[in-house]
Order: C-alpha cells, then structure tokens, then sequence
C-alpha cells in the first residue's frame, strides 16, 4: 500500500511539472497501476464467501456436538432453580417458628437463594466444559469485589450497619429511629 501512494505522489508531482496537456495519458498509467496491484492480491469472492461457510459449518457442528451438554446444563439450572426456592422456603417456615424477625428471614432467604443460584450457574458452566470461562468469571468476580468494595465502603458500611440492626430484637418493621 505504501508503494501505491509512493507511485501516485510521483504521478502527482509530474502532473505539476509537465502541466496539465499530459494529464489523460498519466491518469490512465494511475488506473493501470492500481488494477494491477489490485489483481495482484488476487481476492476472489468466490473463495472468499466459501471460507466463510465452511467457518458457519463448524460451528454449527460444534454447536450439534455440544447440543446434549447445552440441555443438560439448563435441566442443571432449573433443577438448582426449583431447590433454591425449596430450601428458601423451608428455611423462612423454620425461622418463622423460631419467632424472628420477617426482616431477618427475608435477609437469609435470599442470600441462601443467590448462593444457591450461583452454585447451580457455576455447575451448569462445568457441564458444558467452559473451565476456562468459569476461572475467569471468578477471577472478574473477585477483582470486582475488590473495587466495589473500596468504591463503596461509606455506603456498604451504612447498608451493613442497616442489616444488623434488622437481627436486633427491639427493632421491627416499620419502626422510627430518632438520634440527637
């Protein structure tokens, strides 16, 4: 390419120096030159469009040969779906009978559904062999973590702060707190 605008910047230069009677004559060597490089790359659509659907059709094959691993890993999460909302349940009816606050059951329903949920999502993606891709949503999850937490610590430290005093028993929903 840098010898196309090399050529055409001499072309240019001569067009100057010998005037403009000769202009025809180069602007027809300029179309010459440029047919010839481009015919020199050789680019056939033909072959171009050939490798493209010879690169669909293995993925499509792929995807065929990962078809079984594909359902299985949705069966993996509606099943961890369906025990997440069980153990959720039976988990509030527990606490209910243990007279806690409904704010404190709420709070551990669903940080045992989020776990549950996470573990079922990171048992699908090993049904479908995505090793890799797992490691790497951790390592994202931790670096992530990481930044939230130093991002928010002022609002993480008032929303904790909201949370225990939900597990004090003197306070319940609806209640006012007043400070000085």
């Amino acid at each position: 390419m840098r010898t196309d605008s090399a050529v055409l910047l001499l072309y240019y230069f001569l067009i100057k120096k010998r005037g403009l009677n000769r202009l025809t004559e180069l602007k027809t060597n300029v179309q010459t030159h440029i047919k010839f490089k481009i015919m020199e790359n050789n680019f056939e659509l033909e072959d171009a469009v050939s490798k493209l659907y010879n690169k669909l059709d293995g993925w499509l094959d792929a995807i065929i040969l990962k078809l079984p691993n594909i359902i299985m890993a949705i069966v993996v999460m509606i099943l961890f779906y369906i025990l997440a909302r069980i153990i959720r349940n039976l988990l509030k009816k527990l606490l209910a009978k243990t007279d806690s606050q409904k704010s404190v059951q709420d709070i551990i329903g669903k940080i045992v559904f989020v776990s549950i949920m996470l573990l079922g999502f990171f048992v699908a993606l090993g049904v479908l062999e995505l090793n890799k891709v797992l490691t790497s949503i951790l390592a994202g999850a931790g670096v992530l973590g990481l930044a939230i937490g130093l991002a928010l610590q002022g609002t993480l430290n008032n929303t904790f702060g909201g949370m225990i005093l939900s597990f004090m028993p003197n306070l319940k929903i609806y209640d006012f707190i007043e400070s000085d």
